[in-house]
């Protein structure tokens, strides 16, 4: 079995349970894998530094001078096992398919990302993010700087090489194949210019020009309370309208196709207060979609987000 395939094995395990070296050891020689004790140790090392999410931690801890290994969720600054919390279950729902290609690329930018090397990407498909709209096949030197897992799925953030001052974000699963070089980038300047353009971001989309703009939303007060709860965007800051409980929701950012695929998603309980534009790329979107279910329309993949030439 290949090394990733077998890290995959480890690190579902640990998810669900708790193990010492002979437990691991059985269970992989159940799964028809051969490996010597000094491999595993190796291999859940490997586990440790690749596989985990942000929300999870690597836990090693000792039971009749054994060590136990195990991967738990961090929860409010709770841990919980899944193994010993049954009624917690994962729906899974907008979570990429898993797939050792995917996780040896988030491998090989994780190496390049810690000795700050370029990476050429020869091959990218389909657009994601507005930054490969064209949907062209291009070779491209790039200067990683961080992976970001969001909505389900891992995308890589940096710089190609070619306008070092233009953020770049591809989803991983768009890189069919990348090469690592030896040449290296200043990281530390760059970090700083990702950091900067995050910031004017709502999600990881390319907004529609360089403009930041004060954002202002009203949502229904059953609505709103679920909203608040959550974690939108830096600068996101609520209040209530004294007349009708309603939440105004402010927040200073670009406007991007995640912006409205988000609105869009609270139908008719949510209402743009400022600025005009957004409201102007709104009711084009929502026009689009209600073209799109009539009669002998054609129906072909659209961007109204795509910058134009």
């Amino acid at each position: 079995m290949k090394q990733l395939e077998r890290l995959r094995l480890l690190y579902t395990f640990l998810k669900q349970q708790q193990a010492d070296i002979n437990g691991l050891l059985e269970y992989l020689q159940a799964s028809q894998v051969e490996i010597s004790r000094r491999q595993l140790e190796r291999d859940l090392n490997d586990v440790a530094l690749y596989f985990l999410q942000e929300n999870e931690q690597f836990e090693v801890s000792k039971v009749k001078r054994n060590k136990q290994y195990q991967i738990v969720v961090q929860n409010h600054n709770k841990k919980f096992a899944p193994a010993q919390n049954a009624r917690i279950v994962d729906s899974n729902f907008y979570e990429i398919q898993k797939s050792t290609q995917i996780d040896y690329l988030i491998h090989q930018i994780y190496e390049a990302i810690f000795n700050q090397n370029y990476i050429v990407i020869d091959e990218l498909k389909y657009d994601v993010t507005v930054d490969n709209y064209s949907q062209s096949t291009q070779i491209v030197e790039f200067a990683p700087i961080r992976l970001i897992h969001h909505r389900g799925t891992v995308y890589i953030i940096g710089f190609n090489a070619i306008d070092l001052y233009e953020l770049v974000i591809y989803e991983v699963a768009q890189l069919v194949h990348i090469v690592t070089r030896k040449k290296e980038f200043n990281f530390k300047l760059l970090s700083k210019r990702a950091d900067l353009e995050l910031d004017k971001r709502f999600g990881v989309t390319k907004n529609i020009n360089h403009q930041v703009y004060d954002i202002q939303l009203e949502f229904t007060n059953v609505t709103g309370a679920f909203i608040k709860r959550f974690h939108w965007h830096a600068t996101q800051k609520f209040h209530k309208k004294p007349e009708n409980d309603n939440l105004i929701m402010s927040m200073r950012c670009g406007i991007n196709r995640e912006l409205l695929g988000w609105l869009c998603q609270w139908m008719y309980n949510a209402k743009i207060v400022s600025p005009p534009i957004l409201q102007e790329y709104y009711d084009k979107t929502v026009k689009k979609m209600k073209t799109t279910q009539l009669k002998n329309q054609p129906f072909l993949y659209r961007n109204i987000f795509e910058p134009k030439e």
